[in-house]
């Protein structure tokens, strides 16, 4: 994520009406800063400045603080969808998804879990993960922001088939993120999974 893309989406940002802002994006504004969930950590966006920093302090990498300021910027307060879709689906999706995203969503995970059901139950609670029965062997819905649901799906491997995994968003996840930036946050998921079972790696240094 370039220093380009952050001093635009800074630029934005000193000009949006906050409360609106809020309302859309389904977040809090305290009257200097955005309240913004982002799977099981919470950060703040102060107002105009842009100023992101986590809840507990720390400042996160510039495609994080890039990302989590378009989706205030970019978030139109379109119901979701309920409706599962592949990178694939997302506007433009088809050009770049087997490039960047199929390679680093979902095979890693079969790496890791596809003979692991109970590492891939307890990584997914982990990062607040709620079950889905009935789709696939095992799969999980997690809220990545208040209105951007993801889901991982796996098909554990056996004697006849060699599993698969695959990362899903919900169909209304173009109206609150270009899909560079969802392809970013698909793999930062991915990888958060992956860090459940090798502690050492950082999810968030890892995307880019």
């Amino acid at each position: 994520m370039s220093t380009e893309a952050y001093r635009l989406a800074l630029a934005r940002l000193r000009e949006a009406a906050p409360f609106v802002v809020a309302a859309k994006a389904g977040v809090d504004f305290d009257g200097k800063r955005w309240v913004v969930p982002f799977f099981n950590r919470t950060y703040h966006v102060e107002f105009p400045h842009g100023r992101v920093e986590g809840s507990g302090g720390g400042i996160p990498t510039i495609w994080l603080q890039v990302l989590l300021m378009h989706y205030l910027l970019g978030a139109g307060g379109t119901p979701m969808a309920d409706r599962w879709v592949s990178c694939r689906d997302l506007p433009g999706g088809y050009f770049v998804s087997d490039d960047k995203f199929d390679a680093r969503s979902g095979p890693p995970l079969v790496r890791l879990y596809g003979q692991d059901p109970d590492g891939l139950a307890a990584a997914s609670q982990a990062l607040g993960g709620i079950p889905m029965p009935g789709v696939g062997d095992m799969a999980y819905r997690f809220l990545a922001l208040p209105r951007l649901p993801l889901a991982v799906v796996m098909y554990f491997q056996d004697e006849e088939m060699p599993g698969s995994a695959r990362v899903l968003f919900d169909a209304s996840a173009g109206q609150y993120l270009p899909t560079d930036d969802l392809i970013d946050l698909g793999i930062y998921f991915s990888l958060c999974l992956q860090s459940h079972k090798v502690p050492d790696m950082n999810p968030e240094q890892q995307v880019i």
